[in-house]
């Protein structure tokens, strides 16, 4: 069968007529099973050659589709400024890929706005932004750039490419001795006075640390700070005065005497930008409480970039001496000292403490590592209660350490781990131990609570050996002593709790909890509690401190510590205390223990007790020996069938003990009250739809992950075999075997394969003792089984959705389930069971009789009406609710890619119903996107588009405006030429222009050619190469030619990138005696503050 099938296949894929058949439709084929019907829409399914968003490729991480149309020189709309795509492709792993991607994104001329894809140049990689400013691209920084990267995440390499492209000095970039050179002393003088403001203005870069990278980038690097050539005309100048020179104080004076005059004409410019700051140098105050490195501080005094404020004048001279005092080492901190002690002894306002600080900052290993280097050997004036502010912040920023869904050790933490670990070990920081360990403790404290038990173990194992710390060795010793087979910290002896009450402050932060670790007997427990160690005895959760040594004592049938246990407390076992080693045959010890949960009436207590048992043992003997009523047994019964326990229903039935064929009335009677939450901890009688607010509602499914289908199953059979033997009633068998499959139906789709649902339908049917009952709520999970496109329809309904205003939950009565679950104000407001005849969507009509058609059409007949009677015939219902209605199954049918519906459905409406169709029928604005988006991504564009055009519009803007992602506009050629345009648009899509360019500049003297003239195009819109086919086509069309208004458009909305390649391409020159496009544009650029360091024309 298999080599026949490939055969088969060889032969179609090599069938040039049949290849193509299926390559154009498979898009529209129903072979995706979907499991969400948010998934349903009617562009989830696109081809390749009709992707060309830039947006969407991110979103799905389409990278090797973009590099397929980057290579083969497909367009590409960048329509998206985010500049962290890149750097994720990099993070996880390929970084190869990503600079492919971001070479061939900057070569290509098929791809749109590239100044969008460079707006956020500073942010990239720095291999990246080493890329894009070395030639053959050379993109140009300009001063704002600069700005934005001295105020963002950017770090200072990012910011040394960029500042060395900007000044003109990086020898990748300068090649030769063109006019690159041209502005770089302004470039520089522009560039330090930022900084300096930098200094000055705390609205511009607000992060200390990011200032104090910047200024040690700027001192430690002459060439930013000392113009390489001479400056050439004063009035140009606008640098700041102290780091002209760093040479000699008198040149710095003789250089601020020269730009006095200067300054006052160019501040006004430049305060477009920035605030210009009053003083010539920086407050001597901002130096030493402003500044976290000590070699900036010193620094700055050695090149008199400073002064003196008023409120030191007093002392001024001793300052002056001591700045004076000789010193070779910029990071000797003595000098520094020696000021904050002098400023001190003379003024309360300051304790040496660095200004406007965020405390969050020191939660960056960088930064904090920054200010260790700089601080040896004491806080800086921080006070204690600030230091603990950013302990509690260390405590948030250590809750997010962890994977919430897979409860691992996020990577970086680890790095924040092992960097504190490594700094508390150094004795010149030992001013920070007791710091360090506050952080250590908060950090592990965090990861013992949400962590992997087994991870965090594997943690402190890794760290124990190399670490200094107390925090460390404290951990690994009570680990060490609590750690388990089964991943719990169990405590077995008095020494490990002491060890803990030894650490409960430094540790667990005085917070122990019931769950935090477990009790191998009570008498550990009440020795704990003798110390409080999970705090007062009144407020400890009993239940959980208990049901551990109880589930030991059950294993070794030790009934005394049982005893000691429940007839204090009373204590349920949960699914997860598991009780093993089964045992062969009853024993004394065995039915004590069981005879005792009896009379405490613990039937928990007795359920786990059954699972010491074998297979092998005969329960109606000893069911016979315990004293026990009829009705507890038939209870455990039925918990063991509601929680798929194979092994106990067996052990039962082959026993001889079924009561649904003994007592089927007793059964029944506990069946409907048997609700044992704590032993049917699975979610047994769930609601059947559920909806968040505002949006619609969707299906809910049982979660069988702890009830095997397979065990399902095999109940069911076990059930029908042993109940052939009843008489006539068979009641109670009807009831479980209903129960048992729609478990089975609820599940998941997928998760069954649904033949073996149809082979257990079978079979119960032809058993002959019960059969599968009909009703609403089996029919829903038979639409779930048979597509999610039926249950979509339901679910998105308007009048179910409006009905169910501010309720979450709908559940559908059933014999099956309990009464009590369902709520009436739901049922009230709209019932279901109305719609949904369970005698019209039986499991026969929906998988054996009806294709998919016939079913969709029975539910609009169930939910609306009959297209094939008279409107005037629904009653109690208005036409505007009607036609609602109508716009919603149009909607609907376009979501499920079935256009033939869609135009069935349209045209019955128009043929059947005239006067309705013809006065208050009209396709509302959701049909019309659906439509457009649907026949962009199709083979049937003609019939729909025809259609809708037939019809009445709610409005023609609003489909003019869908209408522009449609690709051939041909279909709406007999439109006016003023309507039209609005369908272009000013910012046309780059397909409609390439596909129906010949409709659209056809007649360069029609109106709409007046209308682009008048209004202008973006050229940044349009990929080079299909500008520069434009223009070969049409180069008399007025609208296409570049103007002084286009190029006033593309500098106002900094589409620098996109003049570069007009210039490259020499579309923008002179040649044109009167419009001098050149010269206009180099006049706009130098009465720009920002533009004009560009230096490429």
């Amino acid at each position: 069968m298999e080599i026949h099938f490939e055969k088969l296949f060889y032969k179609v894929i090599h069938n040039k007529v049949l290849f193509r058949l299926i390559f154009h439709h498979i898009h529209t084929t129903n072979w995706v099973e979907y499991d969400n019907i948010d998934h349903i829409v009617c562009n989830n399914r696109r081809k390749f050659k009709d992707i060309s968003s830039l947006e969407w490729i991110i979103k799905y991480k389409q990278y090797s589709l973009l590099k397929c149309k980057l290579e083969a020189n497909e367009l590409i709309e960048i329509d998206t400024n985010n500049a962290l795509w890149l750097n994720e492709i990099i993070r996880k792993g390929q970084k190869e890929l990503a600079i492919d991607l971001f070479k061939l994104l900057l070569s290509s001329n098929s791809v749109t706005n590239k100044d969008l894809l460079l707006e956020g140049i500073h942010l990239y990689d720095e291999d990246l932004i080493e890329i894009a400013l070395s030639p053959p691209f050379s993109v140009p920084v300009l001063p704002s750039k600069l700005e934005e990267s001295f105020k963002s995440t950017s770090n200072i390499l990012q910011i040394k490419l960029l500042l060395d492209s900007f000044l003109g000095i990086n020898n990748i970039i300068q090649q030769d001795n063109s006019p690159k050179n041209l502005n770089c002393n302004n470039n520089n003088n522009t560039f330090l006075k930022r900084t300096r403001d930098s200094y000055e203005n705390n609205s511009n870069i607000k992060d200390v640390f990011q200032k104090d990278r910047l200024l040690s980038l700027i001192l430690n690097n002459p060439q930013y700070h000392n113009p390489p050539i001479p400056l050439a005309t004063p009035t140009l100048i606008t640098i700041d005065k102290p780091f002209v020179s760093m040479t000699s104080p008198s040149k710095v004076r003789k250089n601020i005497e020269l730009l006095e005059e200067s300054l006052q004409s160019e501040r006004k410019q430049f305060d477009t930008y920035f605030e210009y700051f009053n003083s010539k140098k920086v407050s001597l105050k901002k130096i030493l409480y402003g500044v976290v490195s000590i070699e900036n501080q010193n620094m700055l005094l050695d090149y008199n970039y400073y002064y003196i404020p008023d409120e030191f004048e007093q002392f001024e001279e001793k300052i002056q001496n001591i700045i004076n005092s000789n010193t070779t080492n910029s990071k000797d901190y003595s000098r520094i000292q020696r000021l904050l002690e002098l400023i001190n002894s003379h003024t309360q306002k300051y304790s040496n403490k660095i200004s406007n600080i965020s405390l969050s900052s020191f939660h960056n290993i960088n930064n904090f590592s920054l200010f260790l280097v700089n601080n040896k050997y004491d806080w800086k004036g921080f006070q204690n209660e600030t230091i603990e502010e950013i302990n509690r912040g260390f405590s948030g920023m250590a809750e997010s350490s962890i994977d919430s869904k897979f409860k691992e050790i996020k990577a970086p933490y680890m790095d924040y781990l092992s960097f504190y670990l490594t700094v508390g070990r150094k004795k010149k920081y030992r001013y920070i131990f007791n710091f360090v360990e506050k952080i250590l403790a908060s950090f592990f404290l965090q990861m013992f609570y949400k962590a992997n038990k087994r991870e965090f173990v594997c943690l402190l194992e890794s760290f124990s050996a190399s670490s200094h710390s107390i925090i460390v060795s404290n951990w690994f010793e009570i680990i060490k002593r609590t750690k388990s087979d089964c991943g719990s910290f169990i405590i077995k002896d008095r020494e490990t709790i002491d060890l803990i009450l030894n650490n409960k402050k430094l540790l667990f932060n005085n917070s122990i909890g019931a769950k935090d670790f477990l009790f191998l007997e009570t008498d550990l427990i009440d020795y704990a509690m003798v110390f409080n160690m999970m705090g007062p005895s009144r407020y400890i959760n009993k239940e959980l401190v208990y049901s551990y040594p109880l589930q030991v004592a059950i294993q070794s049938l030790n009934i005394k510590e049982i005893k000691s246990i429940c007839d204090k407390f009373q204590i349920v076992l949960k699914k997860e205390n598991q009780i093993t080693y089964p045992k062969d045959k009853i024993c004394d010890e065995l039915a004590d223990t069981i005879n005792y949960f009896i009379k405490k009436e613990n039937i928990q207590g007795v359920y786990y007790c059954l699972d010491l048992l074998s297979n092998s043992v005969n329960i109606s003997n000893f069911i016979g020996y315990c004293e026990a009523d009829v009705r507890l047994w038939v209870r455990l019964f039925i918990i063991s069938i509601k929680r798929v326990s194979k092994n106990k229903v067996t052990l039962y039935l082959n026993s001889g003990f079924n009561p649904m064929v003994n007592n089927p009335q007793l059964f029944l009677e506990v069946w409907e009250n048997a609700n044992e939450p704590f032993l049917l901890d699975i979610q047994d009688n769930i609601q059947v739809f559920k909806k968040s607010y505002l949006n619609p509602l969707y299906i809910q499914y049982q979660d069988l992950q702890n009830r095997d289908p397979d065990s399902i199953i095999e109940i069911i059979k076990l059930v029908i075999n042993h109940s052939k033997s009843a008489a006539s009633d068979f009641s109670a068998a009807n009831l479980v075997v209903n129960y048992l499959f729609r478990l089975l139906i609820q599940g998941k789709p997928g998760l069954i394969p649904f033949k073996r649902i149809e082979s257990i339908y079978k079979f119960i049917n032809e058993s002959g003792v019960v059969k599968v009952q009909q009703s609403t709520l089996f029919s829903i999970y038979y639409l779930a089984i048979k597509s999610m496109k039926l249950i979509k329809f339901i679910a998105e309904l308007p009048s179910f959705n409006e009905s169910l205003y501010r309720i979450e939950l709908y559940s559908i009565p059933d014999l099956t389930m309990p009464s009590n679950c369902y709520s009436e104000t739901a049922l009230n407001r709209f019932d279901i069971r109305e719609y949904i005849k369970s005698e019209i969507f039986t499991f026969e009509f929906i998988f054996q009789s009806a294709p998919f058609d016939s079913i969709l059409d029975q539910l609009f007949k169930a939910f609306l009406y009959n297209i094939e009677n008279p409107i005037s015939n629904i009653q109690d219902a208005s036409f505007n609710y009607i036609n609602t209605l109508l716009n919603y199954i149009l909607l609907y049918l376009i979501d499920i890619r079935r256009p033939d519906l869609f135009l069935s459905h349209l045209q019955g409406i128009q043929k059947n119903h005239t006067y309705f169709y013809n006065n208050f029928f009209s396709i509302n604005n959701n049909v019309l996107g659906n439509v457009v988006n649907y026949i962009g991504n199709s083979n049937e564009n003609e019939n729909l588009i025809s259609a809708i055009l037939g019809s009445k519009l709610r409005g023609l803007y609003t489909f003019e405006k869908y209408i522009r992602h449609y690709k051939e506009l041909k279909y709406i050629a007999g439109f006016q030429e003023t309507n039209l345009f609005r369908v272009v648009g000013s910012v046309p899509n780059p397909n409609i222009i390439s596909r129906d360019h010949s409709l659209i500049f056809s007649n360069p003297n029609g109106k709409l050619a007046e209308l682009i003239k008048q209004n202008g195009i973006n050229l940044q819109y349009y990929p080079m190469k299909m500008y520069q086919s434009l223009i070969d086509l049409y180069p008399h069309y007025p609208g296409l030619q570049l103007s002084k208004v286009t190029l006033k458009n593309l500098l106002y909305s900094n589409s620098i990138y996109t003049l570069k390649q007009l210039f490259d391409n020499k579309y923008i020159n002179d040649n044109d005696g009167n419009n001098k496009l050149l010269s206009y544009l180099k006049a706009q650029v130098l009465n720009h503050n920002d533009f004009k360091y560009l230096n490429w024309f």
